[in-house]
């Protein structure tokens, strides 16, 4: 039985144990940091991550109980270890993407997965997101459906918006850090990591705040990381 969950840090070590390539793990950190953050927008469902009997990473759509059991329906992405992504059937197929048995579902070859701009790679999940929620007879989150050209107009996609890793959180931490024994705000180190996404024109989540208190919390427990202590 999959042992589905919404907890990042699960999520992570799962990942951390199926791909062991530093740029494709890192990738897929990453990719499940965003995705189960959108469980604090849709609120008929979570977006739940497990490990297949295949060594495959895969997010399903859970109403309650469609996570559990052997066979699972609701399944909408899935990383091979060898960092392969799969997705269902895109609308618009682009030349990277190869089909997978009786075209049920594409996927976007590890190499391509490894080059190709997160904003490209979040899009097809997104789509393929939305395509699993109308085949379950579900309504599409505004966040997806909301019109390109509003979108347009005010610069933003909320579904490709960025929620800190912990290697981002690890770098803000280390530039605003003057001695080992100082002990940081997080405050300061949430700040600082607002600073390095304007810098690198990365879009943070509404939310990203929150979210990121509460990864500090479940990645560097209570007080420490690794060059010192976090103020809590």
């Amino acid at each position: 039985m999959p042992n589905a969950t919404v907890n990042l840090f699960e999520a992570e070590k799962m990942i951390r144990n199926t791909i062991t390539e530093a740029v494709g793990q890192k990738r897929a950190i990453d990719i499940s940091n965003w995705l189960l953050s959108i469980n604090n927008i849709a609120n008929d469902h979570l977006i739940k991550c497990y490990r297949a009997n295949d060594k495959s990473i895969r997010y399903c759509i859970d109403r309650g109980h469609d996570c559990e059991g052997t066979k699972i329906l609701t399944i909408f992405l899935a990383i091979k270890s060898n960092f392969q992504i799969h997705i269902q059937p895109p609308k618009d197929k682009k030349s990277y993407l190869k089909e997978d048995w009786k075209a049920i579902w594409y996927y976007i070859p590890g190499p391509v997965s490894r080059t190709l701009p997160m904003e490209d790679i979040k899009k097809h999940i997104l789509e393929s997101y939305s395509t699993k929620l109308e085949k379950l007879g579900m309504s599409v989150p505004k966040f997806i459906t909301r019109d390109p050209q509003q979108e347009k107009a005010i610069g933003k996609n909320p579904g490709l918006n960025e929620i800190p890793s912990r290697i981002d959180i690890e770098q803000a931490e280390s530039e605003v850090r003057r001695s080992p024994d100082e002990v940081i705000g997080r405050e300061v180190v949430l700040d600082q990591i607002m600073v390095n996404f304007d810098k690198a024109g990365k879009q943070l989540d509404p939310n990203w705040r929150e979210i990121t208190r509460r990864n500090i919390e479940i990645w560097f427990g209570k007080a420490e990381t690794k060059k010192g202590k976090l103020k809590m």
